[in-house]
């Protein structure tokens, strides 16, 4: 056991005055957990003891919702789509460990809780349909409950994950050796409800009661230049109210106004799916192969296309991770690699000379998950501990 002095000299050497020292405080947690690692043998030095209790600290939820959203800005989710951070918790934490997953099931929220999880990532939302109350009838309930209950923050990408470039799309298209691949739908705007247009309009000094009847309207200023002959106005509105605001700044004499879109750019590649050709034919045989490699299965669902066999070659592939049915449908490629499709849909694609290879849905989805936690540590500058969900499977299997 280490004596006090010896705890003060330790406090000294990490910048910590025990006379200051609060039971509350995180100073209080450093000198009381130095000498438990240094007696484990779990650090060798002071220095290393000092990273470890700085490491445990976290970042705050806020800072890694702006890392994964300036990763996979909200604004590439499809219409339908319920993305973004689906739960919050109301009593503030650091986040000190993540867990990444395909899907939130009752298997995965209890290696959560067994692994002391404070923010879950999965890659499909568990709040899908709009909840009306808060019960325990449905697994999804639970689940739901379980992070309200213990302060687990939920964040979902889904298909911003699928729209950007380097996602999952571009993933699952590694398993081949492609010479050139492009979205098979690219990205088109779409405004998410908390989205925000721009306005800036620029008035003569005698119509500067135009400032109050833009407030009415519900813009919301954050700039006002009311000094010399044109003065200016900057301000956000929502899509609601676009139509009247323009129809009354129309009709103003001695006025000139903007209002744009404040969505980003996407860069090139942004879109759902992707086209590509291969360097050099292969088989249908070895495209199974490499399928299955890549995605970590044992068994794929394959439908060869009218006239083929598994020694037919092939040299361009239609990509689609998890249910591609419609991304995919009168896509001219010899192959067509997705989770899973309908029956009358992948009869559609053989006959349309298309051969299918499905993994099962989750399947040809998951295994992005182990690249992107390298990527999110890396990211949070190894200050969160991001780990891959061990219980995550799809429901369905193969015998």
């Amino acid at each position: 056991m280490l004596k006090l002095r010896n705890i003060g000299i330790l406090s000294r050497r990490i910048g910590v005055d025990i006379n200051e020292i609060s039971y509350n405080n995180y100073q209080m947690n450093v000198i009381f957990m130095l000498p438990r690692y240094i007696m484990s043998g779990e650090a060798a030095s002071i220095e290393r003891c000092e990273k470890k209790l700085i490491k445990e600290k976290g970042l705050s939820l806020n800072e890694i919702v702006d890392v994964l959203t300036n990763y996979a800005p909200l604004s590439l989710a499809e219409s339908w789509d319920n993305v973004g951070l689906l739960i919050e918790p109301f009593t503030k934490r650091d986040v000190r460990r993540i867990m990444l997953t395909n899907d939130l099931s009752v298997n995965v929220m209890n290696e959560c809780m067994n692994k002391n999880t404070d923010m879950i990532i999965s890659y499909h939302p568990p709040i899908f349909a709009p909840i009306k109350k808060f019960s325990l009838k449905t697994w999804t309930e639970k689940v739901i409950q379980c992070c309200l209950e213990n302060r687990i923050a939920v964040f979902t990408p889904h298909t911003t994950w699928d729209s950007i470039p380097g996602g999952i799309g571009d993933w699952l298209t590694s398993a081949f050796d492609v010479a050139t691949s492009e979205p098979l739908q690219s990205y088109y705007s779409y405004d998410p409800p908390d989205h925000s247009y721009s306005v800036v309009v620029m008035f003569e000094e005698r119509n500067k009661n135009i400032c109050q009847i833009l407030d009415s309207f519900g813009v919301n200023k954050t700039y006002l230049d009311e000094h010399g002959i044109v003065n200016e106005y900057v301000g956000s509105c929502k899509k609601e109210i676009l139509p009247q605001l323009y129809a009354f700044l129309k009709q103003q004499p001695d006025t000139s106004f903007e209002i744009y879109n404040r969505v980003p750019v996407p860069v090139r590649n942004t879109g759902i799916g992707r086209l590509c050709k291969f360097n050099n034919p292969i088989t249908i045989k070895e495209a199974i192969e490499r399928v299955k490699k890549h995605t970590g299965v044992k068994y794929c669902r394959v439908a060869l296309a009218v006239g083929c066999k598994l020694d037919t070659l092939v040299s361009t592939a239609a990509v689609c991770p998890g249910s591609g049915a419609k991304v995919l449908a009168n896509v001219k490629a010899d192959l067509y690699v997705t989770g899973e499709m309908l029956h009358h849909d992948i009869l559609a694609a053989v006959h349309n000379n298309s051969s299918v290879i499905m993994t099962n849905h989750s399947d040809s989805e998951r295994g992005f998950l182990k690249v992107f936690a390298d990527f999110l540590k890396r990211k949070l500058n190894n200050k969160v501990e991001v780990i891959v969900s061990s219980y995550d499977k799809d429901p369905v299997d193969l015998f």
